[in-house]
């Protein structure tokens, strides 16, 4: 079925490019002018619609339908809303509307992986694709990490591991992935979706259940809220804390059907990358990598900049650096294994649409002082400290703040400090990479300058 799809896609594409008909691309960021390269690559006529006009083929997003050059098909970035305007005259003109993952599906030959969830993906997309490369070295990480998917779409990859974005995986039909995983699902980008059932729905979009060819990997923990067909006849495998699990987690090993694996010297901390290494391994098994393979290379995996990093222990205060922690729940899972000890919380950023309650659940439970920066002030400050009766540290930008706390460092115990905003970067930085790095970098400074 998949070969058959695919065959008549390219025959449609085939055509317009034939009879010089004209692409539109609805939305002019990275994955936009990807698109546009790979179009023009293939020489067929496109127009690039933005609100800003990149190009000499670019025309304004604002307009209506029918005062563009007519096109026979858009391909939407994922950052665009559902709801934009053009969107919704091409569905009334009969307009196709694909996704740049669904494009580039149709041109890539290789096997191809997908990982979705609201927290984990990268860690776990860059986690497989290291797996995998004990068998397959010919293996690349791509979608919502590294390069767009129509970038590397064409090249000669044994296995493509695509990372993929509800918003990415909301506007994709036809994926035909061999293998995906949903690692869980909770409320984020519900500005977006609506409800968690939309969001939920979108997350779904990246199973082939038709297909008997197709492995599914889900989370046991959460399977009340997925809504899996009676008539799927694909491969389901589930993992989490129970013996009767496809990947069993349980104190330094997990246990899958072909091995017992020792995760003692797995690199990564806490329960959470127990549980991405646990759909790693499982989609690893999948494609013949050899449980010796799969131990040796997860010992030897390094990590994600931004996501938990350890950069610096200055006496005994460790920093680390959480950065892409921008939603509640991946900051409260960074936080799974600090129990009892003492230490420094930096929260910040613009908080999600989302419940304040597990925060203020969790923060009652550990020895924590709490620093607070950004818009988060305006939103969270005051209810945290009621609640908690407790005193934040709150500062308007994040550079005061570490030079607040850097020069005052001796009045705490050596502990460490955690740099996990929880919130998204856009309202002082222009992605978590950069508020990540200033980060570090104003750390350094300030402490070189005590020394």
């Amino acid at each position: 079925m998949q070969e058959i799809l695919k065959k008549k896609f390219l025959e449609f594409f085939q055509f317009i490019q034939s009879t010089k008909r004209t692409i539109a691309i609805l939305g002019g960021g990275i994955t936009g002018l990807a698109v546009q390269e790979f179009l023009e690559k293939k020489k067929i006529q496109n127009l690039l619609l933005d609100d800003t006009p990149k190009n000499s083929n670019s025309f304004s997003a604002r307009l209506h339908l029918k005062e563009l050059p007519p096109f026979a098909l858009l391909v939407k970035s994922p950052g665009i809303s559902p709801r934009h305007k053009l969107l919704l005259e091409c569905k009334e003109n009969n307009i196709p509307i694909i996704s740049e993952i669904e494009l580039a599906r149709n041109f890539f030959n290789g096997n191809a992986i997908g990982i979705t969830g609201t927290d984990g993906k990268s860690t776990t997309t860059q986690l497989t694709t290291h797996l995998l490369k004990g068998k397959y070295p010919n293996t690349l990480a791509s979608g919502n990490i590294g390069l767009p998917f129509i970038s590397v779409c064409e090249e000669n990859l044994e296995f493509v591991v695509l990372e993929l974005s509800s918003y990415q995986l909301e506007d994709s039909e036809q994926l035909h992935l061999q293998a995906s995983a949903l690692l869980n699902i909770s409320s984020d980008h519900l500005e977006r979706h609506g409800n968690i059932e939309n969001y939920v729905q979108a997350k779904m979009k990246i199973f082939d259940w038709e297909n008997s060819r197709h492995t599914a990997i889900l989370n046991d923990r959460q399977r009340e809220i997925f809504n899996i067909p009676k008539n799927a006849v694909c491969k389901i495998l589930y993992f989490g804390n129970s013996v009767n699990l496809d990947a069993f987690i349980s104190g330094n090993q997990i246990k899958t059907q072909k091995f017992t694996y020792n995760t003692s010297k797995f690199p990564l901390r806490g329960k959470h990358n127990l549980e991405n290494l646990a759909v790693a391994l499982l989609l690893a098994e999948q494609f013949e990598v050899s449980p010796v393979v799969i131990q040796k290379q997860f010992e030897s995996f390094q990590g994600l900049p931004h996501r938990f990093q350890e950069f610096l222990n200055y006496e005994g205060y460790i920093f680390i650096n959480d950065s892409k922690s921008t939603n509640l729940h991946s900051m409260l899972a960074g936080l799974s294994g600090l129990d009892k000890e003492f230490f420094i919380l930096i929260l910040g950023g613009i908080p999600k649409v989302e419940p304040i309650d597990p925060l203020i659940q969790r923060l009652m439970t550990l020895n924590v002082e709490i620093f607070m920066f950004g818009e988060m002030c305006k939103v969270w400050k005051e209810e945290v400290e009621f609640k908690l009766n407790k005193k934040i540290h709150a500062f308007f930008e994040l550079g005061s703040l570490i030079e607040y706390l850097t020069k005052n460092l001796k009045k705490y115990p050596a502990c460490k400090i955690i740099f996990s905003p929880a919130g998204a970067s856009f309202d002082l930085f222009k992605n978590f990479e950069e508020r990540g790095n200033f980060f570090m970098n104003e750390v350094k400074k300030y402490l070189s300058h005590i020394q």
